[in-house]
């Protein structure tokens, strides 16, 4: 069994980022026929993912991955990007397949970090919009994701202690606003 470590983060707060910034994960996952076929028959079995001969006479001209599991390759790629993980909580998410991965495909993760803006109703956390790609080795885009997240104020910046796992009676109240984006289109519930 592979033990995974995160890597030291660049950015652990909602504090410590910037709308522009950039984080790219450093190791390239490799996905095999076998891991292809493999995910494939135990959750997303249709022809053209799991079985080469009739994936030639398929839309993908060849066996081609599950966007699924491009998408949970790219979910532990986004895991090593320095991005802060730690004190995010995903809220929505738009995919898109521009191209199929392929066999070989060794794929990294490329994101930016779009829009940030302070949650009006509960001010230890903000809301922040990120655009990735997942690429192969060659740069082909197989995946481009939208992510909105809740992410986590520092508290040292609030003068608090941590705010995660505390009740919403135990967080502060809201007092400020704080937006950097062109139409951040986040839910403020939150």
């Amino acid at each position: 069994m592979t033990t995974f470590r995160f890597p030291a983060q660049s950015a652990t707060w909602y504090d410590d980022i910037a709308v522009g910034q950039h984080f790219r994960s450093v190791q390239p996952i490799r996905l095999s026929s076998h891991d292809i076929i493999d995910f494939a028959r135990r959750y997303d079995p249709k022809p053209g993912h799991f079985d080469p001969q009739t994936a030639e006479e398929t839309f993908f001209q060849g066996l081609a991955a599950s966007g699924w599991q491009t998408a949970a390759v790219t979910q532990r790629l986004v895991t090593e990007t320095g991005f802060p993980v730690d004190h995010s909580v995903g809220i929505g998410v738009e995919l898109t397949w521009p191209t199929p991965t392929r066999p070989g495909d060794e794929l990294v993760v490329d994101l930016e970090v779009k829009s940030r803006r302070l949650s009006r109703s509960q001010p230890d956390r903000g809301i922040v919009e990120i655009f990735s790609q997942t690429l192969n080795q060659t740069g082909q885009v197989r995946q481009e994701t939208r992510i909105t997240i809740l992410l986590f104020r520092d508290p040292a910046v609030l003068g608090q202690e941590s705010p995660i796992g505390q009740t919403a009676a135990q967080r502060p109240a809201a007092t400020s606003s704080d937006s950097e984006s062109e139409g951040c289109q986040c839910p403020d519930r939150i």
